[in-house]
């Protein structure tokens, strides 16, 4: 027997599952299974949602707007538009203010309750099918410059650190120009693929090879400010540059 994923997956798709409700969240788990994707993680809160993102990041989330805690999906997506995680919304919104609080937000798709299996299929399928698109048009990241519109390809190696700036992430240079691309950090990372960018906070990745002086909490780079190390991402910084 043949399943929907060894018929039509191309490649294993990391999904997060945020879902409080266990019978749904198991559900979705094992469809999700039949149709072989890699799940990192099933939450039911907001809090235990970016922990989870934390500990391995998604290549999407499926997001139910309705969770646990104060803090509701909607919230969730604020996160997850600042890393650059797309997301497909599991609810039937019928409240219409839900509705356009849940529309600005940008998810990929909205799929009403129940799950259909046949319906999850599709929709991951399109997603597939659409980073494929993008990522054989976009083998390269290359900005166009403010001057004359020429097409400048980015080379990893130059690259001093990234700065996020609402949607918007700021790329600096070691020749001290700078570079603005129109989408989220997290986005950039992933479309780099570059072993040598680092998270030291929430808004900066750096180049651990252009790290020039490490003084408590900030680290100087070769061209730039000092840049603040927060707490969250102290331990993992330790590591990736062998602090001891």
């Amino acid at each position: 027997m043949v399943t929907f994923g060894q018929k039509y997956q191309t490649f294993r798709m990391k999904i997060l599952i945020v879902e409080d409700d266990p019978f749904v969240a198991g559900d979705l788990k094992d469809k999700l299974d039949q149709l072989q994707y890699r799940i990192t993680g099933v939450a039911d809160s907001f809090e235990s949602a970016l922990e989870s993102i934390k500990q391995s990041f998604p290549d999407l989330v499926l997001l139910d707007i309705e969770l646990k805690g104060e803090l509701t999906g909607i919230d969730l997506s604020e996160e997850l538009n600042k890393n650059g995680i797309p997301f497909i919304y599991l609810s039937s919104i019928q409240d219409l203010n839900t509705y356009y609080k849940a529309k600005e937000t940008k998810p990929l798709k909205n799929l009403p309750k129940p799950i259909d299996l046949l319906n999850l299929r599709n929709a991951l399928l399109d997603i597939q099918a659409s980073e494929t698109t993008s990522s054989q048009s976009n083998d390269l990241l290359c900005f166009f410059t403010n001057k004359d519109g020429i097409r400048v390809r980015i080379e990893p190696e130059n690259i001093v650190y990234l700065e996020a700036s609402k949607v918007y992430c700021d790329v600096h240079f070691i020749d001290n120009t700078r570079s603005t691309l129109t989408m989220a950090m997290g986005n950039v990372v992933k479309k780099l693929n570059y072993p040598d960018l680092i998270q030291i906070h929430k808004s900066y990745y750096i180049n651990k090879k252009h790290i020039k002086h490490i003084r408590g909490n900030e680290v100087e780079l070769v061209v730039g400010p000092y840049l603040r190390i927060s707490d969250s991402h102290k331990e993992a910084f330790k590591r990736l540059v062998n602090i001891f």
